[in-house]
């Protein structure tokens, strides 16, 4: 099912044919296009993983009372997002030097 919105650059009727794309490119100004949320279609919610384990960007089942210890876990949570853009910007810059 094709649905249309307007491209915020030009105002011209952009089509979007609902699939995994999440950006459409505007015929007439070239402009690239994130299509709206409501317009994408639903993905499938995947049932939660019976492993014990918990993964580290799950967030944790209840938080400590003590103030310093949040402060701590946010601290980690911030380095670890941290070291994981500055891995992804490494590799992006090696593949661009193939």
């Amino acid at each position: 099912m094709s649905q249309t919105f307007k491209c915020p650059g030009c105002g011209a009727p952009l089509d979007y044919s609902s699939g995994d794309a999440t950006t459409v490119r505007c015929p007439f100004c070239n402009n690239v296009v994130v299509v709206p949320e409501e317009l994408r279609t639903k993905q499938p919610v995947q049932p939660a993983a019976s492993s014990p384990a918990q993964s580290p960007a799950d967030p944790p089942a209840s938080l400590p009372g003590d103030p310093l210890l949040v402060r701590q876990m946010i601290r980690e949570n911030r380095r670890n997002a941290r070291v994981e853009r500055w891995a992804l910007r490494r590799e992006l810059r090696s593949l661009r030097r193939r």
